[in-house]
C-alpha cells in the first residue's frame, strides 16, 4: 500500500511538473492568465508542490506589474492631450514612409499576438490530452487491480477448498 502511495504521490509530481512547464511557456509568451490557469491545475494535481505556489506568485506579480504599466500609459497619454500642440502638416512622403512603417509594426504585432494565441491554445490542449491520457492509464491500473484481486481470490479460494478436500481424505 506504501508503495502505491508512493507512486501515486510520484504521479502527481510528474503531473504538476507538466503543467508548470507549460504555464512557463506561456508566461514567457507573457499569457498571464493562461499561466494562472495552467498553474493552478498543477496545484490541483499535486497541492503540496512548493514550485506552484512560487510560480503562483510571481504570475500574480507579472501581472500586477503590467496593470501598472497600463495605468502609467493612460496617465501619460492624457497628460499628451492635454499639453499636445496643434498637429503641423508634415510632406506628403514622409507621411506616407512613417504610415509604412506604422503598419509593418501593427502587422507583426497582429502577427505576435496571433502567435502567442495559438502557442496558449496548444499548450493548454497539451495539457487537457496529458489530464485524459492520465485519467484512462488510471481506469486501466484500476481496472487491472480489480482483476488481480479477483483472481487472488479465487486463488485462495481454490486453495481453500483444495486443503478442505485434503483433511477430508
Amino acid at each position: 500500500m506504501a508503495q502505491a502511495n508512493d507512486a501515486a504521490r510520484q504521479e502527481q509530481r510528474k503531473k504538476a511538473g507538466e503543467f508548470l512547464k507549460m504555464a512557463d511557456k506561456l508566461f514567457k509568451g507573457t499569457d498571464f492568465e493562461g499561466a494562472a490557469r495552467l498553474v493552478q491545475m498543477a496545484m490541483q494535481a499535486d497541492p503540496k508542490n512548493p514550485y506552484a505556489t512560487a510560480y503562483q506568485e510571481r504570475i500574480k506579480t507579472a501581472i500586477e506589474q503590467r496593470e501598472l504599466k497600463k495605468l502609467e500609459a493612460q496617465k501619460a497619454d492624457s497628460a499628451e492631450v492635454a499639453t499636445a500642440k496643434p498637429a503641423v502638416k508634415e510632406p506628403h512622403g514622409a507621411a506616407t514612409g512613417q504610415d509604412a512603417e506604422r503598419q509593418k509594426f501593427e502587422d507583426a504585432e497582429v502577427q505576435r499576438r496571433a502567435l502567442d494565441e495559438e502557442a496558449r491554445r496548444n499548450a493548454i490542449m497539451e495539457a487537457k490530452r496529458k489530464t485524459e491520457e492520465e485519467e484512462r492509464r488510471r481506469i486501466q491500473e484500476s481496472v487491472h487491480r480489480k482483476a488481480e484481486e479477483e483472481i487472488r481470490k479465487k486463488l485462495e479460494e481454490a486453495n481453500r477448498k483444495l486443503e478442505e478436500e485434503r483433511i477430508r481424505h
